[in-house]
């Protein structure tokens, strides 16, 4: 066989296999002229064989030997020119056959395929995310996506000392993992977060500088901290600074060949442009080089809360103690009202968290079958009154009141469970529980839960639907 295209590309390298053997063609020198055959290994073909392809360079690994071609006579998928069609950046791989589908050139023995590769990301001085739509397979196993930013990340926070700024999110069968940077050299910050069978057949992912969000469907994580990707010129304690990060497919970065995977089908990275993030608990002086507040997330595994409080809001009878000491005081208390039958007595009440061990409040809500209005509204500041302002909406999900809604709240984050839908939202932009400098008011551990109205009372922002409420601390 010869080099071949018909004339439609001078970018037209190719590497395939006839029965054992492996050949490398080379794209065409001038129009209708190929550099033809670059090299050939008979027998090369066993029973697996891995290969790499990037822009003008091919590999091949049988597990016995394996062959490099490195050569601008191969795959021109960096924007050359070309002098017989369209410039185009894609590479086609057909099984068991030849691209064109031609009749004569068809073969058997290929038994499975799995595509894997790296694709380097690199972020500039534009506010941007990088939007990473994912199809997957119902039954993903290893390592599917794996996005870290050091070229040398290999999974579960580690990267060989490369960088210290080598943050990581990856996947483990349908397990989503966020692993942060290393705080000093070799001591990283560890597993950030893990959500078991997350991952489902549609995944999307946000990821910017010291942020990174994914959406299931099912479920949506929201991480932004200064533990996770650098990518606006932060130092580096082990390597350069850079702004890159790297996203490997049915791999991980580093090729580790007991972390591939199976199962990501397909991958669309697209830019979103943001609005720029100030970092209002930082200094000027002080916004390279930010000291992260430990937080525990909230797991299923967390520990049991103890119910301090509960509010039936058609009768109005409240359980349990409400007391400063125990963190609770009744800003507005329902009014008792026993021949009641509708879910509409509203209330409002203050939770103080003491940095030790009042970190963790954990709130259980009933609802009817029909709620409307602003049911709960919880929030940091006394005149709340829904809606926010300043860093605006940071995530929504219509119809996702159930009859029962559980929230976890903790500094910087808020988590809300349905049963069968699941919220995470972790950034400083969340509630502000430890201390943190206040730009307007005094510096306030507490947050108010708004029952069936919003935080200030606004008679035009009330509600119905929310029926009881129960409310205790989860020890950390």
């Amino acid at each position: 066989m010869v080099a071949g295209d018909y004339g439609t590309q001078a970018n037209d390298a190719e590497v395939h296999s006839i029965d054992k053997t492996i050949y490398f063609y080379g794209r065409d020198r001038s129009p209708g002229v190929s550099y033809g055959l670059l090299y050939s290994r008979a027998n090369f073909l066993t029973t697996n064989v891995i290969m790499d392809i990037k822009d003008e360079w091919a590999a091949a690994d049988n597990g016995n030997s394996n062959l490099l071609i490195d050569s601008p006579k191969l795959f021109a998928l960096n924007g050359q020119p070309d002098f017989e069609g369209p410039v185009n950046k894609d590479v086609y791989v057909a099984m068991n056959q030849v691209i064109t589908g031609r009749q004569s050139r068809q073969g058997t023995g290929l038994c499975s395929i799995t595509v894997t590769g790296v694709l380097k990301l690199t972020f500039g001085p534009q506010r941007v995310r990088a939007h990473i739509q994912m199809t997957l397979t119902n039954n993903p196993t290893g390592a599917t996506f794996h996005i870290g930013d050091s070229e040398t990340n290999d999974g579960f926070a580690g990267d060989d000392g490369t960088q210290a700024n080598d943050a990581e999110v990856h996947s483990i069968g349908k397990t989503i993992y966020f692993y942060g940077r290393d705080r000093s050299p070799d001591i990283s910050f560890g597993l950030l977060y893990s959500r078991p069978n997350f991952l489902t057949t549609s995944v999307i992912m946000d990821i910017a500088d010291e942020f990174a969000s994914a959406d299931s469907g099912n479920s949506f994580l929201l991480m932004n901290t200064p533990k996770l990707f650098a990518l606006n010129g932060q130092p580096d304690l082990e390597g350069p600074v850079n702004k890159d990060v790297y996203l490997g497919m049915n791999r991980v970065i580093t090729a580790r060949q007991d972390r591939q995977g199976t199962g990501l089908c397909s991958l669309t990275v697209t830019r979103k442009f943001v609005y720029k993030e100030e970092k209002p608990w930082l200094s000027p002086q002080s916004q390279a080089t930010p000291t992260p507040v430990k937080t525990q997330i909230p797991r299923e595994s967390s520990g049991t809360p103890h119910t301090e409080m509960s509010v039936d809001l058609r009768s109005g009878s409240v359980q349990g103690s409400v007391t400063p000491a125990n963190g609770f005081q009744w800003m507005v208390i329902p009014p008792e009202n026993p021949c009641n039958s509708a879910c509409d007595l509203r209330g409002l009440l203050k939770i103080t968290f003491d940095n030790s061990t009042r970190r963790h409040v954990q709130i259980n809500m009933t609802f009817d079958t029909d709620p409307s209005g602003f049911t709960f509204n919880i929030g940091d500041s006394i005149s709340n009154d829904g809606y926010g302002v300043s860093y605006g909406l940071l995530c929504k999900r219509d119809n996702f009141i159930t009859q029962q809604v559980k929230v976890d709240i903790m500094d910087e984050l808020a988590a809300a469970d349905n049963g069968h839908d699941y919220l995470l939202v972790n950034s400083f932009k969340m509630f502000a529980l430890n201390g943190q400098a206040d730009a307007t008011g005094p510096v306030n551990y507490d947050i108010y839960v708004a029952l069936n109205r919003v935080v200030t009372g606004r008679p035009n922002r009330n509600g119905v639907g929310l029926c009881k409420v129960s409310i205790g601390w989860v020890p950390v």
